[in-house]
C-alpha cells in the first residue's frame, strides 16, 4: 500500500516513535535506574529503525548505493534532532523544580526551611540536589536554616517562564504556593 518513497520520508518519525516506547519500557519495565541510560536505549532503538528503514526503502526504490547512503545519514540525522527534542522535553520536569524553587525563595524574602520545601516537593535528594546546584551556581544563599533568592540568571529565567504562563494559561507559577506561609 505504501512504497519506498513514503518509508524513506517517515523513517525519522517512526524512528522517534521506537525511541519513545523504549525509554518508556526501560523505564517501567528494565532494572536501568540511570535516566541518561534509559534515553540512550531508547535512542539507540530509535536510531536503529530509522537506519534499517530507510536502507530497506531505498534498497527497494533502486537507489544506488552513494544515494542510499545520502538517504540514510540524512533521516539518521534527522532522527538524531528529533530524539534531542524529546531529550530535553524529558529533561523539562528536571529543570523545572529548579525553577519553582528559584520563585518560591523569591516570594519569601524571609527565607524557607530546608523542612518546609522537602514537605513541598516530596523526595529530598532531589531537594538536595538543586539547592546544592543553586547554591553552587551563587543563585541561592544559605543563612543559618534557611534559604533566600539572590538575584541570578536562573531567577531571570523563572520570572520570564511565570510571565509567559500567566500569558499562555491565565495563571502564575508562583500562585501555588503564593498563599502559603512558612
Amino acid at each position: 500500500m505504501f512504497g519506498p518513497k513514503f518509508w524513506i520520508a517517515v523513517a525519522p518519525t517512526v524512528g522517534l516513535a521506537v525511541d519513545v516506547v523504549a525509554h518508556l519500557a526501560a523505564t517501567w519495565l528494565s532494572p536501568i535506574r540511570n535516566l541518561y541510560y534509559r534515553l540512550l536505549f531508547g535512542a539507540f532503538w530509535g536510531g536503529a529503525t530509522t537506519v534499517v528503514l530507510t536502507a530497506d526503502a531505498t534498497r527497494l526504490w533502486s537507489n544506488p548505493d552513494v544515494e542510499a547512503a545520502a538517504y540514510v545519514l540524512f533521516n539518521l540525522g534527522t532522527f538524531v534532532i528529533l530524539s534531542f527534542g524529546y531529550f530535553n522535553f524529558v529533561q523539562m520536569n528536571v529543570s523545572s523544580l529548579r525553577l519553582r524553587i528559584a520563585n518560591e525563595l523569591f516570594d519569601n524574602p524571609q527565607g524557607v526551611s530546608l523542612e518546609s520545601l522537602l514537605d513541598r516537593y516530596g523526595a529530598r535528594e532531589i531537594v538536595d540536589q538543586r539547592l546544592a546546584r543553586l547554591a553552587r551556581g551563587r543563585q541561592i544563599e544559605r543563612r543559618g536554616d534557611r534559604y533566600v533568592s539572590r538575584f541570578s540568571v536562573v531567577l531571570l529565567i523563572a520570572t520570564a517562564m511565570d510571565r509567559t504562563k500567566r500569558v499562555v494559561l491565565r495563571r502564575s507559577i508562583r500562585d501555588s504556593f503564593r498563599r502559603r506561609t512558612d
